[in-house]
């Protein structure tokens, strides 16, 4: 009995990889347009609002208060078929943004994104109690903020968003979640990116950078129509 239990967990183990595997190359595959012109020849300085604080928080709003529950995701079994399998959103989140090595800019939410990242590492994931009692006083203030701060998964109406039952409500408010601090992201590198620009020398150094720029902005404008138009399947 305890045997079959491995060998299950190690299958939905690799149909879990699979699922967040095939969910990156379909982001990869994301058709790039093409900006150049206006990299060329912008008609005003970019300014940008850097901060992703309220983004951030989101997110750590979102792990402490439903990290443990599941989502069912699109997945293939070991022979190419299409299956649901149960996806923590807590594993969703957290493998998502590290395949693009995104960290936190506020401390105490990065120490508590990696207290989730160890936890399901070891398939353990932490409770609203573990980070509520923490040894550390600035986690265990932070926790106790926001899980007594109201929240409502029924806000997605407000932008169009048709949601029904309870997962496809986490499931919209984790993508939205997740796209708004990538193209938060993106605006910083944007801005970084435009200084470069205003600096750069020589013609290979130039095209380098606008073509990066490009980039950048393609990146942006997708996250966005993303945001606009979440859907659930």
């Amino acid at each position: 009995q305890i045997e079959e239990q491995v060998l299950l967990n190690e299958l939905n183990k690799i149909r879990r990889n699979k699922f967040f595997d095939k969910a990156k190359k379909e982001e990869n595959r994301i058709e790039v347009e093409n900006v150049l012109e206006s990299v060329l020849n912008p008609a005003k300085p970019l300014k940008v609002e850097e901060n992703a604080e309220p983004q951030e928080k989101e997110i750590i709003r979102l792990l402490l208060t439903h990290g443990h529950k599941t989502i069912n995701v699109e997945s293939e079994d070991e022979d190419g078929r299409g299956i649901e399998i149960a996806v923590s959103i807590a594993e969703y989140i957290t493998h998502d943004l590290m395949q693009d090595q995104i960290q936190f800019d506020n401390a105490i939410y990065q120490r508590i994104f990696q207290a989730f990242v160890s936890g399901i590492e070891t398939s353990t994931i932490p409770t609203e109690h573990f980070f509520i009692q923490h040894a550390d006083a600035e986690i265990s203030q932070l926790a106790v903020n926001l899980l007594s701060a109201p929240y409502n998964l029924h806000k997605w109406d407000q932008h169009n968003i048709l949601v029904e039952t309870e997962e496809h409500k986490l499931k919209v408010a984790c993508m939205n979640s997740i796209f708004a601090l990538k193209s938060k992201r993106i605006e910083k590198m944007l801005n970084e990116n435009q200084q470069k620009l205003n600096h750069a020398t020589t013609e290979d150094e130039i095209l380098q950078l606008q073509t990066f720029h490009a980039q950048l902005l393609n990146a942006k404008k997708q996250f966005n129509n993303i945001l606009g138009r979440v859907i659930i399947k």
